[in-house]
């Protein structure tokens, strides 16, 4: 599962495995090591990537009301 690092991380390690960030700054780890990787300051990377986004649908409903 693809997980977004915290700020200054230098990798991720658990169960022998190193895992390495990314250069965009996310991490792939096996979905039984989501939490344990939450619990070091990793976030969803689709929660992070939407965040004060607005969709076409909101978008063409402001520009049809002004």
């Amino acid at each position: 599962m693809k997980l977004k690092a915290p700020d200054n991380c230098g990798g991720f390690h658990a169960e022998g495995t190193d895992y390495a960030i990314s250069q965009d700054g996310t991490i792939d780890v096996p979905p039984h090591l989501v939490l344990i990787a939450k619990s070091h300051g990793f976030s969803d990377h689709s929660a992070a990537g939407k965040r004060g986004r607005k969709n076409a649908a909101d978008t063409a409903a402001d520009t049809s009301e002004a």
